[in-house]
């Protein structure tokens, strides 16, 4: 029998996509993102943290550029 305390940690780290129940197995196996981070030496919260700060850059960008083409689309950019 598996503790309760390890049970809620595999299910945070499938939560997150760093696990998955493979049920014909009957075994967790470690996804993309759980050997990208084994990989990288993280520990799962790390990576994670790392991920969310990823995206929130992501996002940024994003914005910026959908700023900039706005902005040239109504005559911003002279072009020189």
């Amino acid at each position: 029998m598996v503790a309760k305390g390890a049970t809620e940690a595999l299910r945070w780290l499938a939560v997150r996509g760093f696990l998955a129940w493979d049920a014909a197995a009957v075994q967790w196996t470690a996804q993309p993102l759980g050997r990208a981070a084994a990989g990288a030496h993280l520990e799962p919260d790390r990576a994670t943290k790392t991920i969310e700060a990823g995206l929130h850059h992501i996002h940024h960008i994003a914005v910026v550029h959908r700023y900039n083409i706005i902005s040239s689309s109504h005559g911003g950019s002279s072009g020189g």
